[in-house]
This record gives C-alpha cells, structure tokens and sequence, in this order.
C-alpha cells in the first residue's frame, strides 16, 4: 500500500531492507506487472553474502534459494553498485523503489537519496528498523519539519512511516537463543543497545532467565577488560 500510494501521487519511496525486495517480488508470481523499477544503493556484496546463506531464511525462502530461484530480485531491478550509480538515481524520473542504508540515516548513500527526496511532499520515506537516540532516523521519525544534512538544513516534506516487521535487529527471544548456545557465561553481559526501559527488561531476562550477571552500560563508562 505504501508503494502503490506513493507511485500514484508520482514518486518513490526510499526503503531498507531485503524484506522489501521480496515484497515487491510477490505481487510478479501472480501474473502482476512491476509498475515501479527497483533500485538498490547499498554496498556491493551484501545480497551475494544472503544467497550464501539460505539457513538464516525461513522454509520457504530456503528452497528458493537451494532450487536457483532470486526471491529477492523484481523483473525491474537494478544494482547501483559505485557511489556515482547511487547519486544518479535522484535523476531517474517516474515512480521508483529506492533501497538503501544505513538504516538510521547516519551515513552512507541514504544521505544523498534524502538529500534530494525529503523536500518533495510526494516522496515518502519508510524506517524499517530500530532508531536510536540521536540519529537522523530518530529524528525523522519523531516528526522533524527540518534535518541537517551535508551542513545543510533540508526541509521534510515527504511523507515519514515507519515499519518495525521488517527490522533486521534481533529481538528478545533471538537474543537469549543466542546466549543459550554459549558454552560458558562472560564474567558480565553489557547491554548496549535498544531503548531504556527495553534495556532494562532484557537485563533482568537475562539474570533470571540464564543466572548470569547483567548490566545496562552507561555512556562514558570505562570497563577494564
């Protein structure tokens, strides 16, 4: 829906993930024709590293890797693999997918594609993942009316969502699954990453769930390894 709505007011939505390749795949196994071309700005070698990969997919996905298929790769797509393919792309005219990182828009090519589409009212811009604090993709998300970007000030116009399904980031589950296959606990687990009070919950988890010792890290601790 995303997709079709920002297509039919004239623009393109720039959007992460691998997850998003394959849902503008789904729609061609029914016959229907890719009204939007794909484009994906990322560093060369990340999709090649995926296919290498089949048992990090689900059941589904794994047999269409195993049997040659390319579930991540619409009839339209194109790979922006330098720099300059990836900055020619504000040029492309009509309805386009832009995929791009990094995910919470603090470097990288997603700078020059916001650069250029957060004026325009009839972009819109999907998070697929978590935001930190402090990052620009927080801040978008959050409701800025202006970010800066390559010590400019750019106005936000375009349309901002955001999608958690789709994140990459392991959740709770995944990570105390991950924890468990340890063969011994560290001497102390520091959590650095997630909100506050997510910390905290994944703290006290991990103390009662698998007795080892946890803490949240602080900002500007010094921990003597």
């Amino acid at each position: 829906m995303i997709i079709h709505t920002s297509a039919i007011e004239g623009y393109e939505p720039p959007l992460p993930r691998k997850g998003i390749l394959k849902y503008l795949v789904d729609p061609e196994k029914t016959g229907a024709k890719s009204f939007v071309m794909g484009f994906t700005s990322i560093e060369p070698g990340t999709g090649t590293v995926l296919a290498q990969h089949p048992e990090e997919e689900d059941a589904d996905l794994a047999k269409a890797l195993s049997d040659g298929k390319r579930p991540f790769v619409p009839r339209r797509f194109h790979l922006a693999k330098s720099v300059q393919d990836s900055k020619a792309l504000n040029d492309v005219d009509g309805p386009v997918v832009v995929i791009s990182g990094s995910g919470m828009a603090t470097g990288g090519r997603v700078l020059h594609h916001l650069s250029h589409r957060l004026p325009d009212p009839r972009a819109t811009v999907l998070f697929v993942g978590y935001q930190a604090a402090g990052t620009r993709g927080r801040l978008l998300k959050d409701g800025a009316k202006e970010i800066r970007i390559f010590g400019e000030n750019v106005p936000v116009r375009a349309t901002i969502m955001v999608s958690d399904p789709y994140s990459a980031h392991a959740d709770q589950g995944e990570i105390l699954r991950w924890l468990k296959g340890f063969d011994r606990p560290p001497r102390m687990t520091y959590i650095v990453h997630g909100e506050p009070e997510a910390a905290r919950a994944l703290r006290e988890k991990i103390a009662g769930d698998l007795a080892w010792p946890a803490t949240v890290a602080e900002a500007g601790a010094t921990v003597p390894l």
